[in-house]
This record gives C-alpha cells, structure tokens and sequence, in this order.
C-alpha cells in the first residue's frame, strides 16, 4: 500500500500569479526579540510544472533574509496515470482544497 500526498495547484491562482511580494504573517522566533514579518511571492513555469517561491523574513533589527523553495507540481490525472503504469490500483482518493 502507498499512501503520499502531493500539492495540486488552483489554476485560477496560478493566473494571478505575478511575483509581488505579499504579507504572508507575523511570527515569534526563540531567540530573536520582536516581531518577525514574513512575506512571500511566487511565480510558475507551466512548462517545466515548477513552482518558484521565496519568502522573505523581515527582522526586528532591520535585516532581511530571502529563502527560496522550488517544487515539482503534479495535476491529478498525471499523478493517476504514472501510478496506473507503475502497476498500482487507486483504492481510494481523498481530495482536500
């Protein structure tokens, strides 16, 4: 049995898309002293199915830090047909949005 769970874009948000920095929260780092402000921005290649995204972390003391993350996207009906050809039965899919 395998169970995985996979990130499946909204194409209604993929479009609007348009790598502008948005306020994504603020939060409480062990070791830092006030706020940090996180804010994120990301853009899509349809092409190559990656997603680009970068968060920038806002300190306190007026430093900025930018940590990218890129990720293979999957649509469902892909991830049903590799899985198929691999030899494995879907016995159940669970969707959640």
């Amino acid at each position: 049995m395998l169970i995985f769970d996979v990130y499946n874009p909204s194409l209604k948000y993929i479009h609007k898309v348009n790598w502008q920095w948005r306020k994504y929260k603020n939060i409480k780092l062990p070791g830092v002293k006030g706020i940090v402000k996180i804010y994120y921005r990301n853009r899509y290649d349809m092409a190559e199915q990656m997603m680009y995204q970068e968060f920038l972390f806002s300190y306190p003391n007026h430093k900025t830090e930018i940590v990218p993350l890129k990720m293979r996207f999957f649509f469902r009906f892909e991830i049903e047909h590799l899985l198929t050809l691999a030899g494995f039965e879907i016995k159940k899919l669970i969707r959640r949005f």
